[in-house]
């Protein structure tokens, strides 16, 4: 997917996604994709859920 964005979408310098804080198993997926958490925590309609973010640049 960053490829494809930064081709398509040249002004996108970052992902951002929520998960769950029950889903370890995301959580940890999303890590090994590069992703890191940010430290923040927002109220999610089914719970918290941890912002992890990925830099595209």
């Amino acid at each position: 997917m960053p490829g494809y964005l930064s081709t398509n979408y040249p002004t996108i310098t970052e992902l951002v996604l929520g998960v769950n804080q029950r889903n370890q198993a995301a959580q940890h997926l999303y890590q090994k994709a590069g992703f890191t958490k940010t430290g923040q925590v927002i109220s999610g309609p089914n719970g918290p859920l941890l912002v992890f973010t990925k830099s595209l640049s």
